[in-house]
């Protein structure tokens, strides 16, 4: 994550966790300035603590989830933001992800690049596409 090449904040959110990943995730907000941790003083579900952590977000125009278990290439954010910046009509950008050696979120149908957001929409209800948001400028 920390070698994306596209500069970002980074907001690391421990929801009360009993293993270390706490105090891992201080040590690395310590070390970059780029890392903000945010502390759960009650356990909250997934759904909730991805959407609004305490409502400490910054306003920011792009947001990525990225769950603990995750990777993601280092050109990944970079492109994304590439991807949103070819049209002020785009709301929305979603990519493709390994499980194993498996590319895993087919269903877009390739090789199209762009789908206005009522054909995503049809096709997230009937696919369950996953997509990633970007907040309406």
């Amino acid at each position: 994550m920390l070698a994306q090449s596209y500069s970002v904040e980074y907001i690391l959110v421990d929801n009360c966790s009993t293993d270390r990943s706490g105090e891992i995730a201080q040590a690395y907000a310590a070390r970059d300035h780029r890392i903000r941790l945010i502390r759960r003083t009650q356990l909250v579900s997934q759904v909730q603590n991805t959407i609004a952590p305490d409502g400490d977000f910054r306003v920011s125009e792009y947001c990525k989830v990225v769950q603990a278990d995750d990777f993601i290439f280092p050109e990944c954010l970079q492109l994304m933001v590439k991807t949103f910046e070819q049209s002020a009509s785009i709301g929305l950008v979603s990519s493709y992800w390994l499980k194993g050696n498996t590319v895993r979120g087919s269903g877009f149908p390739f090789p199209i690049s762009l789908l206005p957001g009522k054909k995503l929409g049809r096709l997230f209800l009937r696919t369950g596409l996953y997509v990633s948001a970007r907040r309406p400028r």
